[in-house]
């Protein structure tokens, strides 16, 4: 059941999905451009493969599947009003990865436009696991999943577990359909 459709920027459309039925207006420069809800479980991000995605054969470097998860996450944190690196009472909070996971279907070859969508499997006290399917035209071409710890960055350079942020966790749920099957 989509709740709304947001875009936030070129080529970039968040579909936010949930169980209120409240749906708060979401301005941005000035201007209502669509609705995000209360509580979001989900993003939807496009973008293309670019040259430097990469390899000699043409097709896109393992690693950068792992990237554009990791830009979807951040790019579904901005369309909530958040961030993955925050000052909450002077106090610096960061989500380093904890683990990652990625199982791969199909080549994505050069200029190929796709999607990642990502949503939340787990949240815990101090904890979020992320899956993650991206796909061309509907066909899939990786899965996978990763954990992130959310952390008190100290001055020193030393991290230390926290509880997630106020912000963060009023405003995330867990998806509500099974967890994707990983091998």
């Amino acid at each position: 059941r989509r709740r709304g459709v947001l875009p936030v920027g070129p080529g970039v459309v968040v579909y936010v999905y949930g169980r209120s039925p409240e749906l708060v207006p979401r301005p941005t420069e000035g201007r209502p451009i669509g609705y995000i809800h209360s509580m979001a479980h989900e993003y939807r991000h496009r973008t293309r493969v670019e040259f430097a995605d990469t390899d000699l054969a043409g097709i896109v470097h393992f690693a950068r599947h792992l990237r554009w998860a990791e830009e979807a996450e951040h790019a579904f944190l901005r369309s909530l009003g958040l961030s993955v690196h925050a000052s909450v009472d002077g106090v610096v909070i960061g989500f380093p990865r904890a683990a990652v996971r990625c199982e791969y279907s199909r080549p994505l070859p050069l200029e190929d436009e796709i999607e990642v969508h990502i949503w939340v499997r787990r949240k815990g006290a101090r904890a979020i696991t992320y899956q993650f399917k991206i796909s061309k035209g509907g066909e899939e071409a990786a899965r996978g999943e990763t954990r992130v710890i959310s952390c008190v960055c100290h001055p020193d350079g030393r991290m230390e577990a926290a509880p997630l942020p106020r912000a963060l966790a009023e405003r995330l749920e867990e998806a509500p359909y099974p967890p994707l099957e990983l091998r």
